[in-house]
């Protein structure tokens, strides 16, 4: 991807949702406020490379590798 996607995260009602993205040195370079059932546009003006998202909601979390291009 370029740097711009969207992240959904479904739940079962509306919840505040923490999502993370650093880069491979563990530098958070992204930190947004969401919530689940709502698209959340995520736009990176970083060089391509490898980052990890982590989204935290009540008891869950989920992790997923971002690749840009």
């Amino acid at each position: 991807n370029d740097g711009s996607f969207t992240v959904y995260l479904p739940g079962s009602v509306a919840e505040p949702v923490n999502l993370v993205i650093t880069n491979i040195l563990g530098e958070t370079v992204f930190e947004s406020h969401a919530k689940t059932n709502t698209p959340e546009l995520v736009r990176l003006a970083r060089p391509a490379g490898i980052y990890f998202l982590s989204a935290s909601a009540g008891a869950g979390e989920y992790h997923a590798r971002v690749i840009i291009r």
